[in-house]
């Protein structure tokens, strides 16, 4: 009977963390670079992502780093359409980035990306150049 209880608390435990969501964050990094090719060195630009916005700063290197939030919704209790909505919802589908009048756009890649049970910071991150 008392592995039984314990089989049974075990598998419960089990299917109750499976339906609960997460949360973390991934970055991008890489260099800046305006229009005429010149890296942009210890220039600050503006993120907007949902309805958060951010600065970032690029180091004299020109190298930046943007660290982006996600959220995975809880599936318990949702049909898969919903699901898909709710995080679509939680994670706005475009970053852009803005900086002296021009605009880059890049698509949200959290589900390539994210990850519960979140590993290395070298693993959560695209490597991403950026040409203004």
């Amino acid at each position: 009977m008392k592995q039984f209880f314990c089989l049974f608390l075990f598998l419960s435990i089990s299917y109750l963390s499976y339906g609960k969501g997460c949360s973390g964050s991934y970055f991008i990094s890489g260099q800046a670079y305006a229009s005429d090719i010149a890296l942009l060195k210890n220039m600050e630009i503006v993120c907007l992502f949902g309805t958060d916005s951010t600065r970032i700063q690029t180091d004299s290197n020109g190298h930046y780093e943007l660290e982006i939030p996600w959220t995975n919704a809880c599936p318990s209790e949702e049909n898969r359409k919903q699901y898909r909505e709710e995080n679509k919802r939680l994670n706005p589908e475009f970053i852009y980035l803005l900086w002296n009048g021009q605009e880059i756009r890049l698509r949200n890649n959290w589900t390539k990306l994210a990850d519960c049970f979140q590993g290395e910071k070298e693993q959560r991150t695209w490597k991403k150049d950026l040409y203004f």
